[in-house]
């Protein structure tokens, strides 16, 4: 016997149980999602069509994959689309002022989902809600420092990732826009959910100082990735420009006694290398503005800042490195 339903309350009693473990403003609202997609996807199509007398939209590329993906609908729906690149943001006030006078929202990310680069978003997210533009955004990482403290603004959203199917969207007051199909889908139940956040909290750390200090004195042949820009210190991004990060990633994780989590899931040391994506298109979507050259993707390894206190790590890249050498 199947039974297919699902009860629209359960949704919004999960969204009332995360509400209470994130601690939003009261004058803020939350809502679940599958992941951080799913969430960006209802809230941008949600809204347009809630609001299908404004034509025109607004998005800034060059840091998460999820925007490009966002664009075929408006297109197809004959929007106008304002593109632009994170590198052509360098006046938010005078790209926010040259902004079409229908513009429903512009959609954005906030920090970089591999190497934790963080656009200062405040005087954009202001200027828009100033002209009652909704204000989008997706946090990958970055949401961490100030969550529970932060009052999103009147047409602010954001949406935030905590795991891969797990996502949530801290909505203003003037955010009134219907949901297309989250209530209607399973979700997570509440206990799954509670583990989701502590675990996320709890994994969570910055330290600008130690990740200064591990990206300046590393082994021989490693190199560190020059930043754009500013960063969340809770990682070091380095690579090889002539091994397999995969095959670093196994090494170190061997040496330390690491257990590694599924692609996706990891949280303390990561690869941007092919092979452990087994994907050949994830970085080449044209989402990166200043996309790694392929040696570096191949050899690029993200490292948690728990890891980089480890007291063997040095040694276990070398070591890392040592065999992978012999496996070429």
């Amino acid at each position: 016997m199947n039974i297919d339903f699902i009860s629209p309350e359960s949704w919004q009693s999960l969204c009332d149980h995360l509400s209470e473990l994130v601690k939003i403003s009261k004058k803020n609202s939350l809502r679940v999602y599958n992941s951080s997609y799913s969430a960006l996807y209802e809230v941008v199509v949600g809204t347009a069509q809630f609001m299908s007398h404004k034509r025109s939209v607004a998005a800034i590329n060059g840091m998460s994959p999820h925007i490009p993906k966002l664009l075929p609908y408006f297109f197809k729906e004959t929007y106008s689309v304002q593109l632009a690149n994170l590198s052509q943001v360098i006046s938010p006030k005078e790209w926010v002022d040259a902004l079409k006078k229908d513009t429903l929202f512009v959609v954005f990310a906030e920090d970089h989902p591999i190497t934790g680069e963080f656009f200062e978003f405040e005087e954009l997210d202001q200027l828009l809600n100033e002209k009652k533009i909704y204000s989008i955004r997706i946090s990958y990482s970055s949401f961490w420092k100030d969550i529970g403290t932060r009052e999103e603004r009147h047409y602010s959203v954001r949406v935030c990732a905590l795991q891969n199917n797990l996502a949530f969207a801290v909505t203003g007051e003037r955010f009134k826009s219907p949901n297309l199909i989250t209530s209607e889908i399973p979700h997570l139940e509440s206990a799954q959910v509670t583990t989701a956040w502590q675990r996320g909290k709890q994994d969570f750390f910055e330290d600008k100082e130690a990740v200064e200090k591990f990206e300046s004195k590393l082994p021989r042949d490693f190199l560190r990735w020059p930043m754009q820009g500013p960063r969340i210190y809770d990682r070091a991004v380095i690579y090889h420009p002539d091994l397999n990060g995969e095959a670093l990633q196994q090494g170190i994780a061997r040496e330390l006694g690491i257990q590694l989590a599924p692609v996706g899931f990891e949280k303390m040391l990561e690869t941007t290398n092919l092979c452990r994506w087994r994907s050949q298109s994830i970085f080449s979507e044209g989402w990166w503005e200043h996309l790694p050259k392929d040696e570096v993707l191949r050899g690029m390894l993200i490292l948690g800042v728990p890891l980089l206190k480890e007291p063997r790590l040095f040694s276990a890249l070398e070591v890392a490195a040592k065999q992978s050498y012999f496996e070429l």
